[in-house]
Protein backbone atom coordinates (compact mmCIF):
# COMPACT_ATOMS: atom_id res chain seq x y z
CA UNK A 1 0.00 0.00 0.00
CA UNK A 2 2.88 2.74 0.63
CA UNK A 3 4.21 2.00 -2.85
CA UNK A 4 1.32 2.67 -3.99
CA UNK A 5 0.61 5.82 -2.41
CA UNK A 6 4.39 6.95 -3.05
CA UNK A 7 3.20 5.78 -6.73
CA UNK A 8 0.67 8.12 -6.20
CA UNK A 9 2.18 11.28 -5.12
CA UNK A 10 4.81 11.31 -7.48
CA UNK A 11 2.99 10.75 -10.55
CA UNK A 12 0.38 13.66 -9.17
CA UNK A 13 3.14 15.97 -8.69
CA UNK A 14 5.03 15.05 -12.07
CA UNK A 15 1.56 15.58 -13.72
CA UNK A 16 1.16 18.71 -11.72
CA UNK A 17 4.56 19.92 -13.13
CA UNK A 18 3.62 19.18 -16.43
CA UNK A 19 0.21 20.28 -16.88
CA UNK A 20 0.76 23.73 -18.24
CA UNK A 21 3.25 22.43 -21.12
CA UNK A 22 1.09 19.73 -22.52
CA UNK A 23 -2.20 19.15 -20.55
CA UNK A 24 -3.08 16.14 -22.90
CA UNK A 25 0.34 14.04 -21.63
CA UNK A 26 -0.83 15.03 -17.53
CA UNK A 27 -4.16 13.23 -18.50
CA UNK A 28 -2.47 10.03 -20.09
CA UNK A 29 -0.25 9.93 -16.72
CA UNK A 30 -2.94 10.45 -14.34
CA UNK A 31 -5.18 7.74 -16.52
CA UNK A 32 -1.95 5.27 -16.21
CA UNK A 33 -1.70 5.66 -12.54
CA UNK A 34 -5.57 5.31 -12.41
CA UNK A 35 -5.00 1.45 -14.57
CA UNK A 36 -1.64 1.11 -11.82
CA UNK A 37 -3.87 1.39 -8.84
CA UNK A 38 -6.75 -0.64 -10.81
CA UNK A 39 -4.79 -3.69 -11.31
CA UNK A 40 -3.61 -3.32 -7.52
CA UNK A 41 -7.10 -3.53 -6.40
CA UNK A 42 -7.52 -6.47 -8.91
CA UNK A 43 -5.32 -8.51 -6.82
CA UNK A 44 -5.63 -7.70 -3.62
CA UNK A 45 -10.00 -8.47 -4.26
CA UNK A 46 -8.43 -11.76 -5.61
CA UNK A 47 -7.50 -12.16 -1.68
CA UNK A 48 -10.29 -11.71 -0.75
CA UNK A 49 -12.87 -13.92 -2.97
CA UNK A 50 -11.00 -16.93 -1.88
CA UNK A 51 -11.84 -15.96 2.03
CA UNK A 52 -15.47 -15.36 1.00
CA UNK A 53 -15.14 -19.05 -0.65
CA UNK A 54 -14.09 -20.42 3.61
CA UNK A 55 -17.16 -18.07 4.31
CA UNK A 56 -19.75 -19.40 2.44
CA UNK A 57 -18.72 -22.93 3.11
CA UNK A 58 -18.81 -22.24 6.90
CA UNK A 59 -21.88 -19.86 7.52
CA UNK A 60 -24.20 -21.81 4.90
CA UNK A 61 -24.78 -18.81 2.88
CA UNK A 62 -25.63 -19.09 -1.03
CA UNK A 63 -22.89 -18.26 -3.08
CA UNK A 64 -25.70 -16.81 -4.91
CA UNK A 65 -25.44 -13.57 -2.44
CA UNK A 66 -21.55 -13.08 -2.37
CA UNK A 67 -21.11 -12.77 -5.84
CA UNK A 68 -24.57 -10.48 -5.73
CA UNK A 69 -22.24 -8.41 -3.43
CA UNK A 70 -19.08 -8.81 -5.48
CA UNK A 71 -20.88 -7.57 -9.03
CA UNK A 72 -22.18 -4.87 -6.59
CA UNK A 73 -18.74 -3.82 -5.09
CA UNK A 74 -17.42 -4.28 -8.86
CA UNK A 75 -19.75 -1.91 -10.34
CA UNK A 76 -19.41 0.86 -8.07
CA UNK A 77 -15.68 1.22 -7.85
CA UNK A 78 -15.87 0.83 -11.84
CA UNK A 79 -18.13 3.78 -11.45
CA UNK A 80 -16.28 5.93 -9.21
CA UNK A 81 -13.15 5.45 -11.29
CA UNK A 82 -14.45 6.64 -14.33
CA UNK A 83 -16.41 9.16 -13.35
CA UNK A 84 -13.71 10.42 -11.42
CA UNK A 85 -11.44 11.01 -14.57
CA UNK A 86 -14.99 12.06 -16.40
CA UNK A 87 -14.65 15.19 -13.98
CA UNK A 88 -11.02 15.79 -14.50
CA UNK A 89 -11.31 16.08 -17.76
CA UNK A 90 -14.43 18.49 -17.64
CA UNK A 91 -17.23 16.14 -18.27
CA UNK A 92 -19.56 16.65 -15.14
CA UNK A 93 -22.86 15.74 -16.40
CA UNK A 94 -21.24 12.78 -17.94
CA UNK A 95 -20.18 11.63 -14.71
CA UNK A 96 -23.31 12.54 -12.79
CA UNK A 97 -25.65 10.54 -15.67
CA UNK A 98 -23.07 7.81 -14.78
CA UNK A 99 -23.34 7.54 -11.39
CA UNK A 100 -27.03 7.60 -11.61
CA UNK A 101 -27.18 4.16 -13.93
CA UNK A 102 -24.75 2.83 -10.93
CA UNK A 103 -27.51 3.77 -8.32
CA UNK A 104 -29.87 1.96 -10.83
CA UNK A 105 -28.32 -0.77 -11.81
CA UNK A 106 -27.50 -1.57 -7.80
CA UNK A 107 -30.63 -1.46 -7.01
CA UNK A 108 -31.95 -3.58 -10.19
CA UNK A 109 -29.27 -6.20 -9.53
CA UNK A 110 -29.94 -6.29 -4.91
CA UNK A 111 -33.43 -7.04 -5.63
CA UNK A 112 -32.96 -10.77 -4.73
CA UNK A 113 -30.89 -10.28 -1.74
CA UNK A 114 -34.00 -7.91 -0.19
CA UNK A 115 -36.81 -10.08 -1.56
CA UNK A 116 -34.80 -13.16 0.77
CA UNK A 117 -34.14 -10.80 3.48
CA UNK A 118 -38.48 -9.83 3.33
CA UNK A 119 -38.69 -13.71 2.94
CA UNK A 120 -36.97 -14.15 6.18
CA UNK A 121 -38.60 -11.12 8.16
CA UNK A 122 -41.83 -12.32 7.04
CA UNK A 123 -41.00 -16.07 8.32
CA UNK A 124 -40.10 -14.22 11.72
CA UNK A 125 -43.23 -12.69 12.14
CA UNK A 126 -45.31 -15.40 11.80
Amino acid sequence: MLKISMLALCTVITSLLIKKQSPVTASVIGLSLCLIISINIINNISAITGQLGVMISLTGIGDVYIKIIMKIIGITFITQLISDVCRDNGFNAAASQLEIMCKIAVATISIPIVLSLMEMINKCIK
